[in-house]
């Protein structure tokens, strides 16, 4: 469990210099570029956030709590080598600014395999938001 400045000091550790936030508050969702700053600064928005994931192609940090008032739970996700499959999503209301020219949505799925061989998605995260041609 973290709090919020345990959080921002993991980000910086993490190896995501340019990519994408997307902040889940008590009232409003936002998306926006990332370069290295968090844009939520206010204590207002820290005591309404719920979930955040920053990421890229290569690594997703994950902050999220079930309730205002608790500690953050953090996971970072990393490409390690392990098996994985891309999927996309298309983004059917996308009014975000930092996502102009952007159509759909870019999942990498994490698998691992059980004892009899059967692979299962243990995992999932966030990668990128692409154009319809990507």
């Amino acid at each position: 469990m973290y709090n919020w400045d345990e959080f921002i000091e993991k980000l910086k550790d993490c190896e995501i210099k340019s990519g994408y936030a997307v902040v889940i508050l008590t009232d409003e969702v936002r998306v926006s570029k990332y370069n290295g700053e968090i844009a939520l600064s206010s204590e207002e928005y820290i005591n309404k956030l719920l979930d955040m994931r920053v990421f890229d192609n290569d690594c997703e940090l994950h902050i999220f709590r079930s309730d205002v008032g608790r500690k953050f739970n953090c996971r970072i996700l990393k490409n390690d080598g392990t098996d994985m499959y891309e999927d996309y999503q298309i983004l059917e209301d996308n009014n975000w600014e930092a996502l102009v020219g952007k159509e759909k949505i870019k999942l990498v799925n994490h698998i691992r395999y059980d004892e009899s061989g059967q692979a299962y998605i243990y995992d999932w995260r966030l990668a990128d938001f692409v154009g319809r041609s990507e």
